[in-house]
C-alpha cells in the first residue's frame, strides 16, 4: 500500500509538471527595459513557459529621462508575479541609473522608485551605482547595473554612450573601482551597456554576463531585444531574442570551468 501511494504521488507530480525534489532553480534575467510595457509582458510570458522559478531584474525599468509615472512602473513590475506566478520573495530587483530619477523627485514626491521596486521584489541594493549578491539555492550571483570593474571591450557601448549624465555615476567611473566578485560566486551579472554576451574575466576567472537590452533604439540599435535564462540544473545560460522563438547564444558553466582548468595547467608547462 505504501509503495503504491509513493508511486501515485510521483505520478501526480509528473502529471502536473511540478519540479522534482532537490532540483536547482531556473532564473530569468532581464534589464534595460526603458518603459517598454509590451516587451515586459512578452518576456514574463516567456519566463512562465520556460518554467522559470526566480527572476533577476537588472535595472533601468524606466524610460529615458524617467518620464513615465510611478503608476506605469508599478504596473510593469507587478506583471512579473501576476504572469509568472513567481512569489515576491523569488524576485530580485536592482535599481538602474534611470530609477535614480524616481529616487529624486516626481511631482514633488521624493524617493518613489525604490518603494515600488520593494513592493514587487527584494532589492539587490538600494544604490543604483553599487552592487549586491543574490543567493538562490546553491547559486550565489553578483549583480550590478553599472560594471564595478573593467570589462571586456566587446560589452562596452559606443564611446558617445560611455559618458555620465549630470548628477549621476558614469560607466567609466564605476569600472575604475575594481570591485570583483567573491570567490564563491557562480557568475556575475552586469547591465547598462545594452550589449548581450559573456566573457571569462582574466582577473578572477569568473564568468561576467550581460542579458542585453529590451530597448535597442539607443546605444546599440543592431542588438537583438534580448533576455537570459539560467538553468542551474544544466548549469547553462541561454540568451533569447524577444522577436524570435529560440535562443541565439548558449554557454555551459561546466565547459567554462574545464577551460579555466586547462588554462591553469598550461601555465605550468614549460618548453623542453
Amino acid at each position: 500500500m505504501a509503495h503504491w501511494l509513493f508511486v501515485s504521488v510521483l505520478s501526480a507530480l509528473a502529471l502536473f509538471e511540478l519540479p522534482a525534489f532537490g532540483r536547482e532553480p531556473v532564473i530569468g534575467i532581464f534589464g534595460d527595459l526603458h518603459g517598454d510595457e509590451a516587451a515586459a509582458t512578452a518576456v514574463f510570458e516567456r519566463f512562465r513557459k520556460a518554467g522559470v522559478t526566480h527572476v533577476i531584474g537588472t535595472g533601468d525599468f524606466l524610460k529615458y529621462q524617467g518620464l513615465e509615472t510611478p503608476a506605469l512602473l508599478d504596473r510593469i513590475l507587478s506583471r512579473i508575479s501576476s504572469i509568472t506566478k513567481i512569489p515576491k520573495e523569488n524576485i530580485f530587483l536592482m535599481p538602474g541609473n534611470w530609477e535614480r530619477f524616481g529616487m529624486r523627485k516626481h511631482h514633488g514626491i521624493k524617493d518613489w522608485a525604490l518603494p515600488i521596486l520593494e513592493r514587487h521584489g527584494k532589492l539587490v541594493t538600494r544604490d543604483y551605482d553599487s552592487y549586491g549578491y543574490v543567493k538562490i539555492g546553491s547559486q550565489k550571483i553578483m549583480v550590478s547595473h553599472f560594471p564595478q570593474h573593467p570589462i571586456s571591450p566587446f560589452l562596452l557601448p559606443p564611446p558617445e554612450f560611455r559618458k555620465s549624465h549630470p548628477g549621476q555615476a558614469s560607466l567609466l567611473g564605476t569600472m575604475q573601482r575594481k570591485i570583483y566578485p567573491d570567490p564563491d560566486v557562480s557568475f556575475e551579472i552586469i547591465a547598462h551597456t545594452h550589449r548581450s554576451g559573456a566573457y571569462v574575466d582574466s582577473e578572477t576567472g569568473k564568468l561576467v554576463v550581460n542579458s542585453g537590452t529590451l530597448d535597442r533604439k539607443a546605444k546599440t540599435p543592431l542588438e537583438p531585444r534580448s533576455f537570459m535564462i539560467y538553468d542551474a540544473n544544466e548549469r547553462s545560460l541561454r540568451w533569447f531574442d524577444l522577436d524570435k522563438k529560440t535562443f541565439f547564444k548558449r554557454l555551459r558553466l561546466v565547459e567554462i570551468g574545464v577551460t579555466r582548468c586547462v588554462r591553469r595547467a598550461l601555465k605550468g608547462i614549460t618548453p623542453d
